[in-house]
């Protein structure tokens, strides 16, 4: 949507799309859950990552 208002197209429509998907979802406890959730674990996912490249760039340096 970002992109097609930087590129000066009409987006108007994706718009009204994503709000009334964001209605359903809202309105929708066990799918409201579901996203709560996996917004969480993909933080918690990226935090193990971060934590994992941190280790290697140390192994990396301590063998040079």
């Amino acid at each position: 949507m970002q992109t097609l208002k930087l590129s000066g197209k009409p987006a108007d429509d994706p718009e009204q799309k994503l709000r009334n998907l964001y209605n359903i979802i809202s309105y929708n406890s066990l799918l409201k859950r579901y996203l709560e959730a996996e917004e969480r674990f993909a933080v918690l996912f990226s935090d193990i990552q971060k934590i994992i490249m941190k280790g290697i760039e140390l192994d990396i340096e301590l063998e040079e």
